[in-house]
């Protein structure tokens, strides 16, 4: 007895860049037990065949706050056409912002370049490289599967070299920052793997992870990915913490050269607290402000505070946040201590 077995038709999506020439109705009205605010949209598509088309789209959103996406002529907009055989509809998703971006993205350019000269224009060399390696090496390896965690390792050893050299030049500084850096690095590594593993984190903190995994690429390293990230986290601001210790020291050094390797050690060790102590402050503030949308979800919900406390996501920002603040602290000593040893043998 032979079965049928039906085709599913999958649509084809096309997107376009669009302007709203004019709203044609806009409202509100009731839909599914709530509101809704609605718009006829009259939008002229920029880019589809080659020539512009004026179309009429529709656009409606849930009013569940004050706060509602509504369009107004002259805005450019992005717009989805789907096709599935021979119908074909058209979607407004969203503002299109990339000309915006890249005008702040110049300007950044710009003042870089304005107040940090030719270091600042390696710098942003550096950044290019950096983008490159994660876009073009790293983020394809995860994909296919394999050990995030060791790819992450991988790909930061080779971005910290490169892009001291080329910001801060080839000399025996760098060489001392980028071994404190290193060194550091590797001691984050192993505190990074013990406390994933301590406390039982999955990687199955974030919905973007559960789009992955359930969409083309189930073979992801979760728990790799997880460690991946908190170690590439750290590694972007290691640096900072390691040319300025060692910038201290070297000026030190060259203020006074008969201060011995353990005075070299003292008085940078006591610019290094100073650091740490506005450091702890500011790293706090920024993840504050990175995960506020969570935190203000936190605080209205209706779980036992321990319960969401303990949630996965909520965790991994935690551990995220201890593991870089302990790296960077630990990254002090280490690399005053080179430094200093480095210096006070220079004296003799």
């Amino acid at each position: 007895m032979s079965q049928e077995i039906a085709s599913v038709t999958f649509p084809m999506e096309t997107f376009y860049k669009g302007e709203v020439e004019a709203i044609l109705e806009q409202g509100e009205r009731e839909s599914y037990g709530g509101k809704e605010f609605y718009q006829t949209l009259q939008i002229e598509i920029e880019d589809k065949f080659d020539q512009e088309v004026t179309l009429e789209i529709p656009y409606a959103t849930a009013i569940t706050t004050k706060n509602v996406r509504r369009y107004e002529e002259g805005d450019r907009v992005v717009v989805l056409e789907t096709r599935i055989e021979e119908e074909v509809r058209y979607n407004v998703m969203e503002h299109y912002r990339t000309p915006e971006v890249g005008i702040l993205a110049a300007l950044f350019v710009a003042v870089v370049i304005i107040v940090a000269g030719r270091k600042g224009f390696r710098s942003l060399v550096g950044l290019a490289i950096t983008l490159a390696i994660i876009a073009g090496w790293m983020l394809p390896q995860i994909l296919e599967g394999k050990n995030a965690f060791w790819i992450s390792i991988e790909s930061a050893v080779v971005i910290a070299s490169i892009t001291l050299y080329l910001a801060h030049g080839f000399h025996r500084q760098t060489t001392l920052a980028l071994a404190s850096t290193l060194s550091t690095f590797f001691i984050t590594v192993v505190l990074t793997s013990i406390a994933v593993k301590f406390t039982n984190l999955f990687g199955m903190g974030s919905e973007d992870v559960s789009y992955l995994t359930f969409g083309d690429f189930p073979n992801l390293d979760l728990r790799g990915l997880v460690l991946g990230a908190i170690v590439i986290g750290t590694l972007g601001v290691l640096d900072d913490i390691t040319v300025s210790q060692t910038s201290v020291v070297h000026e030190l050094h060259a203020a006074n050269p008969k201060l011995s390797r353990k005075e070299l050690l003292r008085s940078g060790l006591n610019v290094g607290r100073e650091h740490i102590a506005s450091l702890i402050n500011t790293l706090v503030i920024v993840y504050v402000g990175a995960a506020l949308p969570v935190l203000l979800l936190v605080s209205t919900a209706t779980h036992p505070f321990w319960v969401i406390f303990n949630n996965e996501a909520m965790m991994e920002e935690i551990v995220r946040t201890l593991l870089g603040s302990t790296s960077l602290i630990l990254a002090v000593p280490i690399s005053t201590a080179l430094a200093a040893h480095h210096y006070g043998k220079i004296r003799r």
